[in-house]
């Protein structure tokens, strides 16, 4: 009866309507689930705190009319809810989203509006009564099926309410689809419990940022799904909706997440990576300010709306941003943000050598940056040559020198100098030719154009070859704070 259509609204309708039967698929679910759904809109959709929250996502419909006294209400409930059990296979028109038959009773409790057709509240984001333009032929409304207008009636159960909008998550991964509305869903109907306990107009949402709710609920989907050993091995992406379907101004933002970085976020999750990288999290939550005269500090998770770790996954798209990333979160380089609550600014990597880890660098080379492997090799063996040339000879003169050389030819310079250095005291070549113009160079003193995040993944293996060499020798390490550190990080929030 239920079937996934690849429109975002309508599936995670679909999805949170299957959770609500504690089905997995939207096929196994029946007629007596949907009735129980249709049950709950009748009961709970014409009262605080959903009448309230609706007019986020179903505003002017009589779910929200002031004027509607509660049987009014109820009767429209009906109406939206229960057109699944209508006979609709001898109507000529089929549904627009599904293909089945539509509908042809009237969807609302007054006569100006043709029977059988939806506008703006029924579906979110839809255009309203009064406009023929984005309808096909000039015919008002769209046909719909009554699976599909009850699914788009429940899709607000599948949202998460965060800062005065909803939050639709959706994916080729049906069973993603499924868990993010699960999750969501379960949350709702607390926080409406709580509301109708407590007598309250609004339930609570979300105080975390749209995109921080989104990974961290990915993050809470997957470690529960490794803890029951529902193993996923298909690569997905997923899309997120933050939206509002208020009278007031409707507006839609899209978040994608593609399968690299999908990738890079699950696998973070498994027991070789967790620890490192919940720690690197743990210290990107916003800071509260407690005064003025008072530094900031990390926030109980409850008070923190935004993890800026999570955040800038979202520009990984981008290429231009993963040495800043890199260098931020990996290298603990800080960024010089005049928000005082942001944790970056305050970033030390002398105080936080143990969160350097190239298990994490090198993860994120191979899911996000899709480097050769070759090259990694390359990178990981001449830092472990030239963290042991740091130990017995260049010592914390060179080791600096090399965090802050700001050319290529100076870098080149350097490692030659260093490399005749460690010949000359018998020991072997640091490097060859080969090597290194394939982490440095595209060719003979043509330098690639990302020099100088090559030397960072460099510098972290040396760093994490070097754990126990680098707390004794910390003045080795350059003050990161100063301003005039590396302008490139210099920026504003």
């Amino acid at each position: 009866m239920l079937k996934f259509t690849g429109h975002p609204f309508l599936d995670v309708g679909v999805a949170a309507i299957t959770a609500y039967a504690q089905k997995r698929r939207p096929e196994d679910v029946t007629q007596e689930d949907l009735g129980k759904v249709a049950a709950y809109i009748e009961q709970n959709y014409v009262i605080p705190p959903l009448s309230s929250t609706l007019t986020m996502s179903l505003p002017n419909s009589g779910f929200t009319q002031p004027a509607f006294d509660i049987t009014k209400k109820r009767a429209y409930a009906r109406v939206v809810s229960q057109g699944f059990m209508e006979n609709a296979l001898n109507n000529s028109e089929q549904c627009i989203f599904t293909g089945d038959p539509a509908l042809q009773i009237p969807l609302a409790l007054k006569d100006d509006i043709p029977s059988g057709r939806v506008f703006r509240q029924h579906v979110p984001l839809l255009s309203g009564e009064g406009t023929i333009n984005f309808f096909p032929e000039g015919a008002a409304g769209l046909p719909i099926s009554g699976e599909a207008l009850l699914s788009f009636q429940f899709m607000t159960m599948g949202c998460a309410k965060c800062g005065g909008r909803l939050l639709a998550v959706h994916s080729e991964n049906i069973d993603m689809t499924v868990q993010f509305a699960e999750s969501f869903l379960q949350n709702n109907l607390k926080a409406i419990l709580k509301a109708q306990e407590f007598h309250q107009d609004k339930m609570e949402g979300s105080l975390h940022s749209p995109k921080t709710l989104l990974i961290d609920t990915l993050c809470e989907i997957e470690r529960n799904r490794r803890e029951t050993n529902n193993e996923q091995n298909t690569a997905f992406s997923i899309t997120a909706y933050y939206f509002t379907n208020s009278g007031q101004g409707p507006e839609l933002a899209i978040y994608h997440l593609p399968m690299n970085i999908m990738s890079f976020v699950l696998h973070l999750q498994t027991v070789t990576y967790k620890a490192a990288w919940e720690v690197i999290v743990q210290r990107s939550w916003q800071l509260e300010k407690n005064s003025k005269n008072q530094p900031a500090n990390i926030g109980a998770n409850h008070k923190t709306k935004t993890n800026y770790l999570y955040e800038d996954l979202f520009q990984l798209e981008n290429p231009a941003q993963w040495g800043r990333f890199i260098r931020t979160y990996f290298l603990r380089i800080p960024m010089r943000y005049k928000n005082q609550t942001d944790p970056r600014r305050d970033y030390n990597l002398q105080e936080e050598l143990s969160l350097v880890s190239w298990q994490l660098v090198e993860l994120f080379l191979r899911k996000v940056v899709f480097m050769d492997t070759t090259r990694i090799a390359q990178i990981s063996a001449l830092g472990d040559q030239l963290a042991t040339y740091v130990r017995k000879q260049g010592g914390k003169r060179w080791f600096r020198e090399f965090f802050t050389v700001n050319r290529p030819d100076f870098l080149r310079t350097q490692l030659i100098k260093a490399n005749l250095d460690n010949i000359r005291s018998g020991q072997t070549s640091l490097f060859d030719m080969n090597g290194y113009i394939e982490v440095f160079e595209e060719g003979v003193d043509i330098a690639r154009p990302d020099w100088r995040l090559a030397r960072d993944l460099v510098l972290m293996r040396m760093i994490d070859q070097l754990q126990d060499w680098l707390p004794q020798n910390r003045d080795a390490i350059p003050d990161t704070s100063s301003e005039n550190f590396s302008e490139t990080e210099t920026a504003e929030q």
